[in-house]
């Protein structure tokens, strides 16, 4: 019996053969044979070996996994293959820049149709060649269908290594737009919570809706700034989202070490399409969605109900359906909605605003515990509002002769809004201090506006005596700005004020009176003007303030408050107009 050769001392002699027989009748299957005069045998080969069947002169391709050598005698360079190398074909995308979508955040469109983003690589020179008209190509780049639900683009996100290829300058006219590497807040969020692409593309968008909303009232620069001490305000409002949507990401992005690993850990190599968890979009954009969602479904039959409604009259009918109302939740959107805005006071209506570049907002602030709300120092600051009810009050112009025909919406004549917002004081948290008044920002562990003292009790953060100004902001005052956009203009004039407590003791209603400004006394009488009459107790003396923004503490009101005891009183009976 003949024993098995070990194979430390097996030796094959042969020549390599694709397996056709010198009768030709075998054909090629692709494998390798080692043939002699006795017979043939298959063998195998490296994965390797089986490249040279798909390389094609003039193609490029993509080898990874590669190792340096040298040849012992000539000691010329070479390439090696690995066990894990890999042949890709040459991934290359080539287009004009059509447009910058935002150099800050690295993102320019190609060829109007794809978006190229190269904030997850360096950028020579600061891209300064890629303006709109230079023809780019991009090696090895990742293609991502649709990251984002809102964002309209395919994105080409270049990684590491991906390698950027200027092939012609723009032969247009157009500027240069300097890339930011310094207090850039985009990159920074970019690499502090090492976002994929979905939720960087996000990021982008809130900030450049919270930039074009509010960047007229403050300024771009103290928007966006970013300070390890002291972060801006769109920083404050970024971080705790990102921060719910990435809680276990604590690792910092570190570019050095993706770079010099031996395999590439690629932040974009995986993605699922996101569906943003909330949105903020402008003043405007809220309150028209707002209406459009109290008119939805909306029938006059849904006021009354049957069984009243058959027992009233034409005009008592009528009457009832004049006013209604309808209340919207932050979730009653869809993501849901996060207020921002700056609290304002209407000089028209004397009410509370938020107020963006696009329109504004009534609000009614309460206390949770009842307490009216009565912290000035807010007036002017940029406030986040995430707990809050919105309201959309109903007003109907209607002629329906009997309630058998509320299902005809024939005879609604006329259908107005009005739409207000309440919330709590507690749940606000300021983004913004107003300059010069506010110098300490709301924060609690949960976003309270209320902080706690050594000894247990609760007390504002807003206390400061620079913080007691009302300011009254005229749409009128300059006609040829945008009247949601006017900031602080007192600061330029030179002008005096004076403010006086008081407190008010009764009230009367609101109705048609007799009433004439006092510049119009010398005129001729005009139809009766909405007026109300109140009394009330002057408290103290007036104060004289050099400046509208150097007003101090009210000592009648912060030592003896709101009763008016031990304060000096006057009682007197002024008449309201309403303009």
């Amino acid at each position: 019996m003949q024993s098995t050769l070990p194979r430390t001392y097996l030796i094959l002699v042969g020549y390599l053969a694709d397996g056709r027989q010198e009768n030709k009748e075998k054909l090629v299957d692709g494998c390798l044979y080692v043939k002699d005069g006795t017979g043939i045998i298959p063998c195998e080969k490296p994965n390797q070996l089986l490249w040279h069947r798909v390389f094609q002169l003039g193609h490029r391709y993509t080898i990874t996994g590669l190792s340096m050598s040298s040849l012992k005698k000539s000691g010329q360079m070479m390439f090696v293959t690995s066990v894990s190398s890999c042949l890709l074909p040459y991934c290359a995308e080539q287009g004009f820049i059509t447009k910058i979508l935002n150099v800050q955040a690295g993102l320019f469109l190609l060829d109007n149709k794809v978006c190229l983003c190269l904030a997850y690589q360096p950028l020579l020179n600061s891209a300064r060649g890629l303006r709109p008209g230079a023809c780019v190509e991009v090696i090895d780049v990742h293609l991502l269908q649709k990251p984002l639900v809102s964002f309209p683009f395919t994105v080409l996100g270049a990684c590491l290594s991906t390698t950027v290829v200027l092939r012609n300058f723009s032969r247009l006219s157009t500027p240069y737009q300097p890339l930011a590497s310094s207090g850039n807040l985009c990159l920074q969020l970019l690499f502090r919570f090492n976002l994929g692409m979905p939720l960087y593309l996000w990021l982008v968008s809130l900030l450049e809706t919270f930039e074009e909303r509010f960047s007229c009232f403050f300024g771009r620069c103290r928007l966006l700034s970013s300070m390890h001490q002291k972060p801006g305000a769109a920083e404050k409002f970024l971080v705790p989202l990102l921060q719910a949507m990435v809680p276990d990401r604590e690792e910092a992005r570190d570019i050095y070490k993706e770079i010099l690993s031996k395999r590439h850990q690629c932040p974009l190599h995986k993605y699922l399409t996101l569906n943003p968890p909330c949105q903020a979009p402008s003043l405007s954009a809220v309150c028209r969605v707002a209406e459009q969602k109290s008119w939805e479904g909306f029938s006059p039959s849904q006021l009354l109900s049957p069984l009243e409604a058959q027992h009233m009259g034409t005009q008592e009918l009528n009457r009832r359906l004049a006013w209604s109302y309808c209340t919207l939740s932050p979730e009653s959107f869809q993501p849901r909605v996060i207020l921002l805005g700056v609290l304002r006071v209407s000089s028209r209506s004397s009410s509370l605003q938020l107020q963006d570049k696009s329109s504004t907002l009534p609000c009614v602030i309460s206390h949770k515990d009842g307490i009216p709300f009565a912290q000035t120092a807010l007036i002017g600051s940029l406030l986040q509002v995430e707990n809050y009810q919105l309201v959309v009050e109903r007003f109907l112009k209607t002629d329906f002769p009997s309630w058998e025909h509320l299902e005809n919406l024939e005879h609604v004549r006329e259908k107005k809004t009005s739409i207000y917002v309440q919330f709590y004081f507690e749940d606000v948290q300021v983004l913004h201090a107003a300059e010069g008044q506010i110098q300490k920002v709301l924060r609690s562990g949960n976003g309270s506006s209320l902080r706690k003292k050594k000894d247990g009790s609760t007390t504002s953060e807003l206390e400061t005596p620079e913080a007691k100004m009302l300011k009254l902001e005229d749409p009128k005052a300059d006609s040829g700005r945008d009247e949601n956009c006017q900031g602080d203009q007192s600061s330029t004039r030179k002008m005096s004020c004076v403010s006086h407590l008081f407190l008010v003791t009764q009230k009367e209603g609101l109705m048609l009176r007799n009433y004439q400004l006092p510049a119009e006394e010398a005129k001729e009488a005009k139809e009766p003007q909405h007026s109300f009459q109140a009394t009330v107790l002057w408290l103290g003396r007036p104060q004289l303030w050099s400046h509208p923004r150097k007003t101090g503490d009210l000592p009648e009101l912060e030592e003896t408050g709101c009763d008016g005891k031990d304060v000096m009183q006057q009682e007197v009976r002024q008449l309201w107009g309403v303009v």
